[in-house]
């Protein structure tokens, strides 16, 4: 089952590890890189990032890269628009934990087949 992990929360994660002065900068190109349509450039995007800020803030390279990929499921399978921002909109608010994994990860099936279904794509279970 494809993951989207929250980019609210992982953009927040980031900017932890950096200093006020250089937060600004960082969160507007991840969020570039996060409404980009193309998912290599999305990707492209992201990594580059996190090479730049490994000289000066590893931390938040190395908070960058974890689960970047994640980061841009909707982007990989092809789902854009309103039902992206719906998607999004959900995940932002899902923190699970371990007693609530397995209903999230339902609901988010769930959730995933309903966006597939109004994007007209095919779905697979």
């Amino acid at each position: 089952m494809p993951v989207q992990r929250c980019v609210r929360h992982k953009e927040r994660n980031v900017l932890e590890h950096l200093p006020e002065r250089d937060r600004p900068t960082v969160k507007t190109r991840m969020r570039r890189a996060w409404a980009h349509e193309n998912h290599a450039l999305a990707r492209d995007g992201l990594r580059q990032l996190a090479g730049e800020l490994d000289r000066s803030h590893p931390g938040a390279a190395a908070s960058l890269r974890e689960g970047l990929e994640e980061t841009l499921t909707l982007t990989r399978l092809g789902i854009r628009g309103a039902a992206q921002a719906h998607a999004r909109e959900r995940t932002r608010s899902s923190r699970w934990s371990s007693s609530r994994v397995a209903p999230a990860a339902t609901r988010f099936e769930r959730l995933y087949q309903d966006i597939l279904a109004r994007e007209g794509v095919g779905a697979t279970s």
